[in-house]
């Protein structure tokens, strides 16, 4: 069954140790921990797994995704995926969040119950994957039975707030069966709305970009999109407030 959160829950999507730190002490309940979060996350290192599992209270989920792009996998990159996980979980990681779909964008069916098998007693997330999927009524059915724990959803949009129609369907249909979390653009100003549509975990980046000493007025930059970033402190603590209240009215 899915659990019951009585307070709103926040999971703030962080990439290196400084943010894992800040987030928590700005009102995050949970961490996902990724790298190359430009390309919408990938596997992090384990020494980033190591180093913010031991530096914070608080759950922390890992991205594994071997990729960037779809999540149509093939056999080497999901054998790379379940060798990845395996050595998060070693690490002290609560949970994977991952996705894989066929090439008919149908949840491919076998290698999550490999994931399953592997995670054991820990979290599954299956993430952003399943905006993609063809069918995400048949997938959410088929995510159930599978026994996955949450997904992470936008809605089958590329923002919450495009897709909230589409979030408020599956709360309406499966919040009693699965956990959900809604994530693609949640920022304070777009929580209530989200909030309105029945969603009571939220996931986002709250970041800004910073000046990168040295690197900013360099003579090139090494890849596009590659701007420092880090958490708006003041975005996070807002976004906490605001589900507060909006939890007690």
């Amino acid at each position: 069954m899915p659990k019951v959160n009585i307070r709103p829950l926040i999971e703030v999507a962080v990439a290196d140790l400084d943010d894992a730190i800040v987030a928590e002490q700005c009102g995050a309940d949970r961490l996902e921990l990724n790298s190359g979060m430009p390309l919408g996350g990938l596997t992090p290192s384990i020494g980033l797994v190591q180093e913010v599992v031991a530096a914070v209270r608080i759950p922390v989920v890992v991205m594994v995704r071997p990729r960037p792009g779809g999540f149509c996998y093939s056999a080497r990159q999901h054998q790379t995926a379940l060798r990845d996980a395996e050595a998060i979980l070693s690490a002290g990681a609560a949970g994977i969040v991952w996705g894989a779909l066929n090439a008919n964008r149908d949840i491919d069916q076998p290698k999550v119950v490999d994931m399953i098998s592997l995670v054991d007693n820990k979290e599954l997330v299956f993430h952003r994957a399943i905006d993609l999927a063809r069918d995400w009524r048949a997938s959410l059915e088929a995510l159930v039975d599978l026994r996955v724990d949450r997904i992470l959803s936008s809605g089958q949009q590329s923002s919450a707030i495009q897709g909230v129609d589409c979030l408020k369907a599956m709360v309406q249909a499966f919040d009693r069966r699965m956990e959900l979390i809604v994530g693609g653009g949640v920022r304070v100003a777009t929580i209530p709305m989200l909030y309105a549509a029945g969603l009571r975990q939220f996931h986002g980046t709250f970041s800004q970009a910073v000046d990168d000493p040295g690197y900013e007025n360099a003579r090139f930059r090494f890849a596009e999109n590659d701007q420092l970033r880090c958490i708006d402190t003041a975005e996070l603590r807002s976004a906490r407030t605001c589900l507060d209240h909006l939890s007690s009215e």
